[in-house]
Order: C-alpha cells, then structure tokens, then sequence
C-alpha cells in the first residue's frame, strides 16, 4: 500500500496541496498498467484507514471504496497473440519411433 504511505507522509500538506494530490491520485488510478490493482488495493483495504484517509480518498475523482474489484485486463495485441521466439538453447524432443 504505497498510496497509503505516501498519504500518511503528505498529511501535513493535504489542507494546502490536497487538490494536486487528488489530481495526481485519479491519474494513477486512470492508469491501464497499474491502476485497477492500486484502486482494489485501497478499496479492499479501506475499512482499516484511518478516518481522515477514507475522508480524503472519498474526494478522489474516480475513486469509489464500494465499488466491486476491477479484474486485471492483460494488454490487447491487436487481435492476435504474439509469436514465441524459439530458444536456440531449447533441448529437441525426439520420438522414440525416430530412434
């Protein structure tokens, strides 16, 4: 929970820059890598916050603690899946009918 700890560290600045977190908080969690991860993880985890935490993550624009998780989407391809390479170093299978 990096989001919580760094919450915890800018408490103190929150009342004058609480804006620009929450700006940068709702970029994070736009984010199509890591994103829905790091909104699950608060969302799971957000009955044990302090109050003021939940009060602030509350405001977060996209953000909402009741919201089901979001299930990690592997990055598309275009339709199709990339090749494998084939490993040089990779031990050939022989049949035994070849033997």
């Amino acid at each position: 929970m990096r989001v919580v700890q760094a919450l915890h560290w800018l408490k103190d600045m929150l009342p004058t820059d609480g804006d620009k977190a929450r700006k940068t908080l709702a970029r994070l969690l736009r984010d199509p890598k890591h994103g829905d991860a790091i909104s699950s993880d608060l969302a799971q985890g957000f009955s044990v916050l302090t109050g003021w935490m939940q009060t602030f993550l509350r405001t977060v624009p996209g953000f909402d603690p009741a919201a089901p998780p979001r299930l990690h989407r592997p990055k598309q391809h275009g339709g199709r899946h990339p090749r494998r390479s084939k490993s040089r170093n990779s031990p050939r299978v022989r049949d035994e009918r070849s033997l």
